[in-house]
């Protein structure tokens, strides 16, 4: 099993990663907001966890969080996956 130090050195090196993709998720941050400004909808999808992550990231556009505002227009793929 690895250390506590081995763990946080993993994730500062995951958050370096991000560090040189910071352009790129403003952008997409950015483009997200403009969909969303004029009334459409994000959809998100996933295969395995990742189905997971995108319905809990619809999730949390529909709800709040400090902040009272309307749901965000979103629509999770993975949504009755057996159906």
């Amino acid at each position: 099993m690895p250390s506590i130090s081995a763990l946080f050195d993993a994730h500062l090196a995951a958050i370096h990663a991000l560090r040189i993709q910071e352009a790129r998720i403003e952008e997409l941050g950015g483009q997200s907001g403009a969909c969303l400004h004029y009334g459409n909808r994000i959809f998100l999808c996933g295969n395995g966890g990742s189905a997971a992550d995108a319905q809990h990231i619809a999730a949390e556009m529909v709800c709040r969080f400090e902040t009272q505002r309307r749901g965000l227009r979103r629509s999770p793929l993975t949504t009755d996956t057996s159906h």
